[in-house]
């Protein structure tokens, strides 16, 4: 997946504190969602050993942002490495 031509996975997070700014695949997903202000953008919720992350990737495509949250959404609460290898179709 790209934006700009720029990959956009492995996803960036932000630590619990807003202080770091991770890129990297770990956690359990529990949840994703569009992002209702900014269009072409979907924020990931995930958690590692207690602790919430919030994610977000952004889609030159807006039919495949929804394509791909539809897609991950059937996969919560299992390990975003795992979700990283799925395929969803352009």
């Amino acid at each position: 997946m790209k934006y700009h031509n720029v990959p956009n996975w492995p996803p960036s997070y932000l630590t619990p504190d807003y202080r770091q700014e991770l890129i990297e695949e770990f956690g359990i997903l529990r949840g994703v969602t569009l992002d209702a202000q900014v269009h072409n953008r979907c924020f990931l919720m995930v958690e590692m050993n207690g602790l919430g992350y919030v994610s977000w990737l952004k889609f030159d495509n807006f039919a495949f942002r929804a394509r791909f949250v539809d897609t991950i959404n059937v996969h919560l609460n299992k390990p975003i490495k795992e979700i990283g290898e799925l395929e969803v179709s352009d």
